[in-house]
């Protein structure tokens, strides 16, 4: 009974990105597809990286998964959706919007995790079914695959990686990163060193 109601909560909070997704594509791409955007979304992000455990900082430990809501997992979808501007952190959204409405940081990068997985999937189908007979023919179904294990293996490695510097370090650095590297990018798109589109 838990992993079925954590199966439908997963269901749930993978609708509001699929549908506005699916329904604003063309619109995202055509308005947010540029430098500028993404430089906004880079400092808004690491901004958000450190002040949400300040704003968290004065509540309790947070609840599990076990206790999640299905409006709570409603509510975190809805914050998946503001990954769809690019530049924008999907992880970050996520982990960021539960650890805003009280899960623990465990039952956070989890349910983050877990919705990651479900999304993705959903989005590689999708992109398949589009453009996938058109990349067979270019790359081969061998090419394919090879990217794909690599992609499997970099993104393993990666997140076990980050999930123990999370563990001892928090994610402070990474925030002063994206602010930083939005205000070089703004910097040299003022002077004109950078194309905005």
């Amino acid at each position: 009974p838990a992993g079925r109601k954590l199966f439908l909560q997963l269901l749930l909070a993978f609708l509001p990105a699929a549908v506005i997704g699916l329904a604003f594509k063309h619109s995202i791409e055509a308005h947010l597809f540029g430098l500028w955007p993404v430089v906004v979304a880079w400092f808004v992000g690491g901004l958000a990286i450190l002040l949400i455990p300040r704003l968290r900082s004065g509540l309790r430990e947070g609840t599990s998964i076990e206790q999640l809501t299905y409006a709570t997992a409603l509510a975190i979808g809805f914050c998946q959706v503001l990954a769809l501007a690019p530049g924008t952190s999907r992880s970050l959204a996520t982990i960021g919007g539960a650890l805003l409405l009280g899960l623990s940081g465990a039952a956070a990068v989890e349910f983050s995790m877990l919705l990651g997985v479900l999304t993705l999937l959903a989005a590689t189908a999708h992109e398949a079914h589009a453009a996938g007979a058109s990349m067979l023919r270019e790359y081969g179904a061998s090419n394919l695959a090879l990217g794909f294990l690599a992609a499997f293996l970099a993104a393993f490695l990666a997140v076990r990686w980050l999930l123990t510097w999370l563990r001892s370090r928090g994610l402070f650095v990474f925030g002063v990163y994206r602010i930083l590297l939005a205000a070089v990018v703004a910097l040299l798109l003022w002077q004109g060193t950078l194309a905005a589109s």
